[in-house]
């Protein structure tokens, strides 16, 4: 199915947020990780012993509909062995995914959230986040949105060229320095 969640392997945190419950506070940053599809996950660290973790909203949460099942699915982490929302997490990357129906409308987002055991420092790691509508996950693909930035990015670079000769010329200057 089609991931609606953009920046979801993650190359960056933009678009991921910490999520604290009543006084916790999370630090978020982007490691490395050679299972990831880009090498990175992004990993929110306790910096108190307060519920909290990370979360990640869809890219058109407006598009989500009311009584449909969706799936939620991630590679996922953690310094310790933890209870994530409905699953058990341990210290090795594992596949997870959840099912459920949406019976809220509004602002929805993908909460991973730790409630219990946490200690300062703790972390959980994410990488291929994937939301999609249906009752089975899917392997990761990106979101419609992440290959159009892609195209734009490339686009963008090619307009700094007129024509192939102003293109070859530089890739020549390049290759000689």
């Amino acid at each position: 199915g089609t991931n609606l969640i953009a920046n979801s392997a993650p190359k960056s945190t933009s678009g991921w947020q910490q999520s604290a419950g009543g006084s916790g506070s999370w630090t978020l940053s982007l490691v490395d990780c050679s299972s990831s599809t880009y090498g990175k996950a992004i990993r929110a660290t306790s910096n108190n012993a307060a519920g909290g973790g990370i979360h990640k909203q869809p890219v058109d949460y407006t598009k989500l509909v009311k009584n449909e099942y969706y799936t939620l699915s991630a590679w996922i982490r953690a310094s310790k062995n933890c209870r994530v929302n409905f699953i058990n997490i341990t210290t090795e990357w594992k596949y997870y995914s959840y099912t459920d129906k949406l019976t809220g409308s509004g602002s929805h987002s993908n909460i991973i959230y730790l409630s219990t055991g946490i200690e300062n420092g703790m972390w959980i790691e994410v990488h291929s986040l994937k939301l999609e509508k249906g009752t089975k996950s899917s392997s990761w693909s990106p979101a419609p949105q992440d290959i159009d930035d892609s195209i734009t990015t490339v686009d963008n670079k090619c307009t700094n060229y007129s024509t192939t000769s102003q293109m070859n010329s530089a890739i020549n200057q390049k290759a000689n320095e």
